[in-house]
Parts: structure tokens; C-alpha cells; sequence
């Protein structure tokens, strides 16, 4: 079995934002349209992405801090590295999303779970949009299907220039060729 990061963050925060980013295409969810954000997840998950937003974070902070990447998702629509930038960071409208984003331990004795997870998105009209997250996405449980892989592969070649990543002309084939 093959895992696939469908984003440069942290594996942990991969539940969330693939949900976020299917509410958002799904017309479910837009970002000025959400007042908070909250998941809830073993505590492995929310040891390793829920720390605090900070208007100063470094970008390796940014990469495991759902606070952040939670709002960079809803407004971009991709988790793109270029945006950790001090700029991003205080920008006004992250920062307010970001401050009312959330992420809780459900308590779950196993100390490696990723998942079950539940996402709950508050919709300005008070609203809750609910979302179970019953695997990780990029996992062999919840793959990366074809239709959305290659703008993942896209930026990753884009962020490479002009180095020589064949790998990128068939980005799934490796995952599904047993050679």
C-alpha cells in the first residue's frame, strides 16, 4: 500500500484539508462565509497540527498548524508554499479564520490513530456543516483518484523549475504499477 501527500503540509493536517477542499468544491463552504472551524481527531492529530495560530510563525510552523492551513485552504483552494510568507501570516482575513479554528483529541486510547475524524465547518447563518473523515486522503483508504492528482504534480514541477522530473509526465503510475 502507497500513501501519497496530496499536500505540503503536514500528513496529520491531510484529513482536514481534504475535506475542506471537497466542501469548498462541492459549493458546500466558501471562505467568507465561515465564522470557525473546528476538528475533531485521535490525539495524535491534534498533537501534531493543533497548535495556536501566530501572526509571526515561521514557515515550518505553518506546515503542522491547521489554524492556519484551514483558512489558506478555503481561500486558495490548494496548500501552496508560497504562501507562507510573512504577508499570508497577518493577512486579516486568515488571521480572523484562523483564530476560530480549532482542533480537539477525541480521547481515542490508541496513541497512533490518525483517524476516525470529524470536521465541523459554522457557516455564518450559524449553520454547521458537519463531515466525517473516516481516512486520511492520499491514504490507501482514501487515495488521490486521477481527477485531482495532477494539480498536485502540476505545482510540485512548477515549484522544481526546469530540474528533470520525469516522474511528473505520469504522476500515478508509479502508485499503480507493481513494477
Amino acid at each position: 500500500d502507497i500513501s501519497i501527500k496530496p499536500f505540503p503540509s503536514g500528513r496529520a493536517s491531510h484529513g482536514a484539508l481534504g475535506a475542506l477542499a471537497q466542501l469548498r468544491t462541492n459549493g458546500d463552504v466558501a471562505f467568507d462565509r465561515v465564522t470557525a472551524i473546528t476538528l475533531t481527531a485521535p490525539p495524535l492529530i491534534a498533537r501534531l497540527v493543533g497548535r495556536p495560530y501566530q501572526p509571526d510563525m515561521t514557515p515550518a510552523y505553518a506546515r503542522l498548524c491547521l489554524a492556519f492551513l484551514a483558512p489558506l485552504m478555503l481561500r486558495d483552494g490548494v496548500i501552496d508554499p508560497r504562501a507562507f510568507t510573512p504577508a499570508t501570516f497577518v493577512d486579516p482575513a486568515i488571521a480572523r479564520l484562523a483564530a476560530n479554528t480549532r482542533v480537539d483529541a477525541d480521547g481515542i486510547s490508541d496513541g497512533n490513530a490518525m483517524t476516525p475524524q470529524r470536521l465541523v465547518v459554522t457557516l455564518a447563518d450559524g449553520r454547521p456543516v458537519d463531515y466525517a473523515i473516516p481516512a486520511t486522503l492520499g491514504s490507501p483508504d482514501a487515495p488521490m483518484d486521477h481527477a485531482t492528482a495532477p494539480s498536485k504534480y502540476a505545482l510540485c514541477r512548477e515549484l522544481a523549475g526546469d530540474c528533470d522530473l520525469r516522474l511528473f509526465d505520469d504522476p500515478l503510475a508509479f502508485a499503480t504499477d507493481p513494477q
